[in-house]
């Protein structure tokens, strides 16, 4: 928000979040977050109000809402994990974009 900036809502995601992240490509914007009661990493598209659960092959693998970043850069997803009692960081590409 820019200094003397109106405050406003943004979105309203479908779960609660324990972190979030903003991405901006082309006039699309998006929030990535960590839900609170799936523990999945979910995508909310800004402009067009539609929200989906992202796919990672491992199951037993959630997002702990610990830290979230999106990476301009290597144009990924950097979050905070738990598996099996084991923390981490892990990336997510989202291709569907």
């Amino acid at each position: 928000m820019p200094p003397g900036g109106v405050k406003q809502t943004l979105a309203t995601l479908d779960e609660a979040a324990n972190s979030i992240a903003y991405r901006e490509v082309g006039s699309d914007q998006y929030i990535y977050y960590c839900s609170t009661s799936s523990k999945k990493l979910r995508r909310r598209h800004i402009n067009t109000s539609s929200e989906v659960e992202l796919e990672w092959p491992i199951a037993s693998m959630e997002c702990d809402g610990v830290a979230l970043h999106w990476d301009n850069v290597r144009d990924v997803l950097i979050f905070t994990y738990k598996q099996n009692g084991l923390v981490g960081f892990a990336e997510h590409l989202d291709p569907s974009l």
